[in-house]
Formats: structure tokens, sequence, C-alpha cells
């Protein structure tokens, strides 16, 4: 966690003196969809490896392999249910949206199946 939180850290600050503050809507979005791809690709590798899975991850893995054959998309939907159940209980308490982009709505539809992608594409052979 200590390493991650670190790169997170250090790609914020290289982000926050970028043109990426200041350009419009479509770049952002191509930038998002990008980092989703990236993320989702990593998660793949470091699914397959299976060494020590943070707690999010190893819910996907575990959703995936015992309860969704297989299915990273499923697993992916299932996982991200109780997040999103706190998040429209936010909203019913507070009558506000908190933390809700495009990001969370890509990675919510496009982590699970890229996931699946990369997994067929690169690691599983039959």
């Amino acid at each position: 966690m200590f390493p991650f939180s670190y790169l997170v850290d250090w790609i914020v600050t290289c982000l926050n003196d970028s043109f990426l503050l200041t350009s419009n809507l479509y770049v952002k979005l191509i930038f998002n969809l990008l980092a989703i791809t990236t993320i989702a690709i990593a998660v793949a590798m470091y699914q397959q490896a299976n060494l020590i899975l943070h707690p999010n991850d190893e819910l996907m893995f575990t959703l995936r392999f015992k309860y969704t054959h297989g299915n990273a998309t499923k697993a992916q939907l299932i996982a991200y249910m109780l997040p999103l159940s706190i998040l429209v209980l936010a909203f019913y308490i507070n009558d506000q949206w908190f933390g809700v982009g495009i990001g969370l709505v890509a990675s919510l539809f496009l982590q699970g199946p890229i996931v699946d992608l990369t997994h067929k594409t690169f690691f599983i052979k039959n």
C-alpha cells in the first residue's frame, strides 16, 4: 500500500503542473480512459501473480473465480456494489453527489472487461 500511495501522490503532483488542468473535456476523457485501461491491465497482471493482493483486488479475484466462473466483468460489478451503495446512501442523506464523475462510471463498466481481455489475451493459454 505504501509504495502505491507514494506513486499516486507523485502522479497527482506531476499532473497538477501539467496541461491537463486547462485541457478541454475530450483531452481529459482520453487520459481518463487511458489511465483506467492501464490500471486494469496492471490489475490483471497483479492478480495473475497472486502475491499478497490488496483487499479490493482480493475481493474481485475471489468473486471472479469462486462465484462468477472466471468472469471479471461480473466480479467487478459485484465488487463495486458496496461502494456504490454508500454513494447512494450519501446522496440520500446529503442530497448531492460526492466523488462521482466520468472516471468512476468508466471504471465501473470498463475495468472488468479489460481485465478479462488481458487475461484471455496474455495469460490464459490452452
